[in-house]
Parts: structure tokens; C-alpha cells; sequence
């Protein structure tokens, strides 16, 4: 096991097979309770291809309306904030450069669950295709942990 890996922490409950962080459940349920938007409000997310097991496109989709968002069907939806890309897909897909091209952040499947799981973790090492966070992703990114202490995943279970 790589303890340099937030997802290889094992300390509470698992999301979709994943081991979360102790206490991010009760961060969103506390941030749901004190009237704070949900992990994924306002974001219109794609899913491109097929996620690697334990995940799956209709798991994602869950997690995503779960939290708020809205999952679209289409890759040239003209109001995308996210797309959730195979690990199988390249570059050099079509529907991945059409979302490259338009500045739609691309990210591993593997983001959102550390999203909900790892509230106060940076996300940056799942962006794929020289992507980054745009601006309302960013403030969402950086919302998703905040009155929590610093940035790093070993103070999260402290903060609970």
C-alpha cells in the first residue's frame, strides 16, 4: 500500500469501492445541513467512454446529480464545466480534442471521488491532457474543504 496516496488511506467508509477519508461524510452532511450547495452544484459533467471498474458511467452519473450536478449526454453541449474521460481514451479522440479545443477541463474518473472522499485534498494530479481547473471549478475545488484547516489530507480527520 502507497501511503503517499490519499485513496490508499483507508480510515473510513468506502464510495463506490473506494476508501474515503474519516469524517468526509460527515463534511458534506454537515455542509448540506448548514444550507452550503452540494459537491457538485452547478456543474454540467460529460462522461467519455467507459470507466475502469470499481467505477461505472451510471455511478458516476449518481454521485455527480447526487451532489447537485447535471450529467449532459452530449460532448458539444455548449454549457460542459467538466468532462470525466476514460483512462483508455487519448488525445487524440475526437469527442476528447473537441473537448480539449473548447478549454473543457478533462479529468480521470478517479476526481470525483476523491472529490467527495478527500474534501481537503488538492485535485490537480487528475487532470488529464494538460487541463487544468477552470475558474468555477477552481472555486468549487477550494470550497469543497473549506473551514476545515489547510490543504492536506492528514489534517482532514483531525477537523471532524
Amino acid at each position: 500500500m502507497n501511503i503517499n496516496h490519499p485513496v490508499d488511506r483507508p480510515s473510513g467508509p468506502p464510495i463506490i469501492g473506494y476508501q474515503t477519508r474519516a469524517g468526509a461524510p460527515s463534511h458534506w452532511r454537515q455542509r448540506r445541513e448548514s444550507g452550503s450547495a452540494g459537491a457538485f452544484e452547478g456543474l454540467h459533467v460529460v462522461i467519455v467512454g467507459k470507466p475502469p471498474s470499481p467505477l461505472d458511467a451510471s455511478k458516476i452519473a449518481l454521485l455527480i446529480s447526487a451532489g447537485g450536478g447535471r450529467v449532459e449526454r452530449n460532448v458539444l453541449a455548449p454549457n460542459l464545466n467538466l468532462a470525466v474521460v476514460s483512462p483508455s481514451k487519448s488525445h487524440q479522440d475526437k469527442a476528447v480534442a473537441s473537448l480539449v479545443e473548447r478549454g473543457v477541463p478533462c479529468v480521470f474518473p478517479q476526481y470525483l471521488v476523491d472529490w467527495v472522499a478527500h474534501p481537503s485534498v488538492c485535485l490537480s494530479h487528475h487532470m488529464m491532457f494538460g487541463s487544468s481547473a477552470s475558474a468555477p471549478i477552481a472555486a468549487l475545488e477550494k470550497a469543497r474543504g473549506a473551514g476545515h484547516g489547510s490543504n492536506t489530507d492528514d489534517d482532514v480527520s483531525e477537523a471532524f
